[in-house]
């Protein structure tokens, strides 16, 4: 199947030949010229798929009749009897351009809405309308697009409870709350997937209690666990302890060794020792001792003993 520079009414006339089908079309309207290069031999399927792609290029389509297959333009089409396929048939039959009237049955999305949401999508000459007593759409468009179409109904006609995300309050334990959302908001867009939109996912901070309050369908909200439980970590810690000790010149006196003994040296009797710790001098308390002993005056020599202390003391 090749051609160079071929007439759309050429064309209908051998697409007609391979069928054996009967086709009408004005030719006053018909026109067109196309080139058409195949690199294998077509089945009859395959050719009148690529017919049906030519021709709806042009602005054209085919309505299937009984008698014959009428070659109209787009805008007509849908005006005229086109066959109504069901779900079954939908889903069997190959994307192509044929013009098909499906009917679409909502469960919970409201069909007056989805109107508005499949307008755009849908060819420049394709029929949606809303049947709100059953909650239905009624769509003629091409049945590759009405397929397209019926996935996106598949994929969004759910119950509330599996369109709402799961929600989660994390109380962060081991670092900054705020921090750790503009973390997962980083991670998050480079980690951007087609087939899940991060505008679903809702990260926020409370410094007040530390805590993160995060919205997100269940199978980003798995990730989202894996990466806290990863951040939110206790650091290693090293312990110092500190000691703050007063020392007042005043108390001075008092540090230091005290000791005092006697010894014997060339006949005459001595007292040596260091500082006393109750006051006085360690010259006036020897003093007072040899003073007693002199005078034999045991209570004087108890009373200069008094301020030696008993052992050793180092302070």
């Amino acid at each position: 199947m090749n051609f160079d520079n071929i007439e759309l009414r050429d064309l209908i006339r051998f697409v007609s030949n391979i069928m054996g089908r009967n086709f009408v079309f004005d030719e006053n309207i018909v026109k067109g010229k196309v080139t058409i290069l195949a690199p294998k031999n077509l089945s009859k399927e395959e050719v009148f798929r690529v017919f049906e792609t030519v021709i709806n290029y042009y602005g054209f389509a085919t309505v299937e009749t009984p008698e014959a297959m009428k070659v109209v333009k787009g805008a007509d089409a849908k005006g005229m009897a086109v066959g109504i396929i069901d779900t079954e048939r939908l889903t069997k039959m190959s994307p192509d351009d044929k013009i098909v009237t499906y009917v679409a049955n909502l469960d919970y999305l409201d069909s007056n809405i989805m109107v508005g949401a499949f307008r755009p999508l849908m060819s420049k000459d394709a029929y949606l309308v809303s049947v709100a007593s059953t909650n239905s759409l009624i769509m003629v468009d091409t049945a590759s697009n009405i397929q397209r179409l019926k996935q996106v109904l598949i994929d969004t006609d759910l119950p509330i409870s599996k369109q709402l995300s799961s929600m989660k309050i994390y109380n962060v334990q081991h670092t900054v709350a705020a921090d750790l959302a503009k973390t997962l908001q980083t991670l998050l867009a480079e980690g951007k997937r087609a087939i899940t939109p991060k505008e679903k996912i809702f990260i926020t901070a409370y410094p007040a209690t530390n805590s993160l309050l995060i919205s997100a369908p269940p199978e980003d909200m798995k990730e989202i666990d894996r990466i806290i439980s990863e951040i939110d970590t206790l650091r290693p810690q090293v312990l110092v302890e500190a000691a703050i000790i007063e020392v007042s010149t005043a108390k001075g006196q008092d540090f230091g060794v005290e000791w005092l003994g006697g010894l014997t040296m060339g006949g005459d009797k001595a007292i040596v020792g260091g500082f006393t710790q109750k006051g006085g001098n360690l010259i006036s308390t020897a003093a007072g001792i040899i003073s007693g002993i002199q005078k034999g005056d045991a209570s004087a020599v108890a009373a200069a003993a008094g301020n030696i202390p008993t052992g050793l003391n180092v302070g």
